[in-house]
């Protein structure tokens, strides 16, 4: 019984980690696509 409860406990455990995990994949993600982004626009703004 008490083995169970400790494995539906890791569950949610897991979980937070694994949304952690892509919660600052995503963070990382943007700050590196933001700046790039913005370069892309002020190249396009120059051309014109």
């Amino acid at each position: 019984m008490l083995k169970n409860i400790s494995e539906t406990a890791a569950i949610p455990r897991a979980l937070t980690r694994f949304i952690i995990l892509v919660a600052s994949l995503e963070s990382t993600t943007l700050s590196v696509a933001i700046p790039i982004l913005n370069l892309n626009m002020l190249n396009l703004e120059k051309q014109h």
